[in-house]
């Protein structure tokens, strides 16, 4: 029998500031598949304005999957993330993501 249940629900933590932390949740295949095709521009030489906005795109598209319920608006995640932040969240988001891909029985 597959037991589902053994695969424990995994947050990715985002401190945004001293008073707020935000737990991200897995996102389904469609929403990786979608921040995935949004991102594949962050490893490019030069990013046009297009890519940085797809960045941005990506980012909220992950910051709005929250076990905490919270939405947040383009303007709110462009606030949150400045450029340098911006390409540490896709670094340990997508490090998260692998490690629960990957995660054994």
């Amino acid at each position: 029998m597959l037991d589902l249940t053994i695969y424990k629900t995994r947050y990715y933590e985002v401190k945004i500031d001293e008073n707020l932390i935000i737990h991200l949740e897995m996102p389904k295949k469609k929403q990786l598949k979608t921040i995935m095709s949004l991102t594949k521009s962050l490893n490019g030489d030069m990013l046009t304005e297009n890519d940085i906005d797809s960045l941005y795109e990506a980012s909220l598209i992950a910051f709005n999957k929250n076990k905490e319920g919270k939405t947040f608006t383009e303007d709110e995640i462009e606030e949150i993330l400045g450029f340098n932040s911006l390409y540490a969240f896709f670094d340990g988001y997508y490090s998260w993501v692998a490690e629960n891909i990957n995660q054994k029985n």
